[in-house]
């Protein structure tokens, strides 16, 4: 009979190498079988009951579609944090997280600090600001009422004190704007992957990931960060500073935008040298 892990390597050789599905594999050890990291390497088919093995198998077979682990099972890490996240949302990457690390490096010693963060998702950039920063209030908004139940599950399960607005960024009401304060900090992590870009992005991407949170049109790929800006001129305090997530294709595009709505702008690279953060301060 074939065991276990013969039927994951079996059934994920096209997308993956032998190591990266023994690694899956213990993952969905550890996930659905609540079986301890250090025990994953040793156990033997006969460990799991019917149900187990049944589960195991389905996995299994939603990897070898494309389908993210993330959202088999449920949750992601952000920051330390365990995440929710399901399809309406985007799985936080490395990159995400660099941009809060960048914020939390540059307030840590700022004290009742106000924090909005647009197209919030999952919610993981306001969550990580209310749980590493010293923060007055946060803010998050998003277009998607799905993500805003998501995001608003996650900051509950992490114990952290964010406030969500169901609104759309490129045309908030303005009964909404009136209604906000002005903020100290922004963050966003926008849609910015143009149309044309698409060919470059693996499968489980396209085929599963939220195509609203990724992709802007090619006639006007800075649309959102047009948005950001105009929010940001009414709504950034004197003082405040704004952290946004790029395209790196068009790093320069955006900062030169920044700039003609009257802020200081400077582009800040990733771990890997790529022009992946733009922060934005009042001139």
């Amino acid at each position: 009979m074939e065991t276990l892990r013969a039927y994951f390597d079996n059934r994920l050789k096209n997308l993956y190498s032998r190591q990266e599905s023994g690694v899956l594999f213990r993952r969905l050890l550890q996930e659905l079988c609540a079986v301890p990291a250090n025990e994953s390497y040793f156990c033997k088919d006969t460990d799991f009951s019917d149900m187990q093995v049944s589960d195991l198998k389905a996995a299994a077979d939603r990897l070898a579609s494309g389908e993210p682990l993330e959202y088999i099972t449920g949750k992601s890490v952000f920051l330390g944090m365990e995440m929710a996240v399901n399809p309406s949302v985007l799985i936080p990457r490395p990159e995400t997280e660099e941009l809060a690390l960048l914020a939390i490096d540059m307030f840590k010693d700022k004290h009742a600090i106000s924090v909005m963060d647009l197209c919030c998702g999952s919610g993981c950039l306001a969550i990580a600001m209310a749980r590493f920063l010293d923060c007055k209030s946060v803010t998050a908004l998003d277009v998607s009422k799905e993500a805003i139940a998501t995001a608003a599950a996650n900051a509950a399960a992490n114990n952290a004190a964010v406030d969500f607005v169901c609104a759309d960024l490129l045309s908030i009401d303005e009964s909404v704007m009136d209604n906000l304060p002005a903020f100290d900090l922004v963050c966003c992590n926008p849609p910015y992957v143009r149309e044309c870009e698409k060919t470059d992005m693996h499968a489980n991407v396209l085929c599963f990931e939220p195509h609203r949170a990724l992709f802007v049109g090619d006639d006007d790929p800075l649309v959102f960060y047009r948005a950001a800006a105009e929010f940001c001129r009414r709504k950034l305090s004197a003082d405040g500073t704004a952290f946004f997530e790029l395209n790196r294709y068009l790093a320069e595009e955006t900062e030169a935008l920044f700039v003609r709505y009257g802020f200081f702008a400077r582009i800040v690279t990733d771990l890997s040298g790529a022009k992946r953060f733009l922060v934005a301060t009042n001139a």
